[in-house]
Formats: C-alpha cells, sequence, structure tokens
C-alpha cells in the first residue's frame, strides 16, 4: 500500500479495493464527490462544445441553402444565353448569306446595266427568269436563308 497522499492522488476507479478499504468514510466521500463534479464539469464542457458545433452546422446549411439558390439562378441564366448566343449566331449566319446574295445581285445589275435598259427589259419579260430561285431552296418561310450552314444551334 502507498502512502494516504498517494490514495487521495489517485483516482477511485483507479484504485484497488485494499486502498479503498484503507482510506477513511470522509476521504472517499470528498473523493466522489470531487469525481461527481469534476465529470459533470466534463459533461456541461461537452454539452457547449456540441452547442456550438450545431450552431456552426447550421450556419452551413443555411449557406448552403442560399448557394443552391444561386447556383440555380445562375443555371437559368446561362441558358438564357445561351439561348440568345444561338439566336444571334442564327441570325448573323442569315446576314452574311444575304449579303452575300445581295452582292450577287448588284453585280448582276451591274452587268446588266452595262447592257441598257432595253436589255434589263428583255430579261425581266422572260417568264420564270426570277421564279426558279425561290424554288430552289434558298429562301425559307417569311424570308429567312435557309440551307446548308444556316446556323450552329438546334432548336429543341
Amino acid at each position: 500500500m502507498g502512502s494516504e497522499g498517494e490514495i487521495i492522488n489517485r483516482e477511485l476507479s483507479k484504485m484497488s479495493d485494499e486502498d479503498l478499504l484503507a482510506c477513511s468514510k470522509e476521504e472517499l466521500v470528498s473523493r466522489l464527490r470531487k469525481e461527481e463534479s469534476d465529470k459533470i464539469a466534463a459533461l456541461i464542457q461537452r454539452g457547449r462544445l456540441i452547442k456550438e458545433v450545431n450552431k456552426q452546422l447550421q450556419g452551413h446549411l443555411l449557406e448552403i441553402r442560399e448557394l443552391k439558390v444561386i447556383n440555380q439562378r445562375l443555371q437559368e441564366e446561362n441558358v438564357e444565353l445561351r439561348d440568345l448566343c444561338c439566336f444571334l449566331d442564327d441570325d448573323r449566319l442569315k446576314v452574311k448569306k444575304l449579303a452575300r446574295r445581295m452582292a450577287a445581285v448588284r453585280a448582276s445589275r451591274s452587268q446588266s446595266d452595262a447592257g441598257g435598259p432595253g436589255r434589263l427589259l428583255e430579261k425581266a419579260r422572260r417568264p420564270g427568269a426570277y421564279a426558279g430561285r425561290a424554288s430552289q431552296g434558298e429562301f425559307g418561310p417569311e424570308g429567312a436563308v435557309s440551307g446548308p450552314g444556316g446556323g450552329v444551334c438546334q432548336q429543341e
């Protein structure tokens, strides 16, 4: 057995039965109360830590919800921007094709103007002189340019 000072300084759970029997009631009771108060203090501290962790988790969950809402809005804006880009690209291609067509018409006119007004009237009087272009599929509905290379965006 050790001295009484050693017995008092050791934890009750680590003391042998012989050492416990050697202690007086007052020593055991005071030691027991000290052990209980230490455990209660540890439980209180643990409760505070859990409360703080839960508070942090609630903050993180709120932030995640807010980020989800922002992400959804950004995805919707992304779809709108993609649709707008497709529209603008299709429009650009139509204008490009129309510009080429207008250049060809101007070139044709300048050649026919070189022959004089009589030649232009003769060309206009010929049956089917201009009807063939529309039937060749160069112009789609509502005057839109269609055909190969008419755009990169697909309609859904």
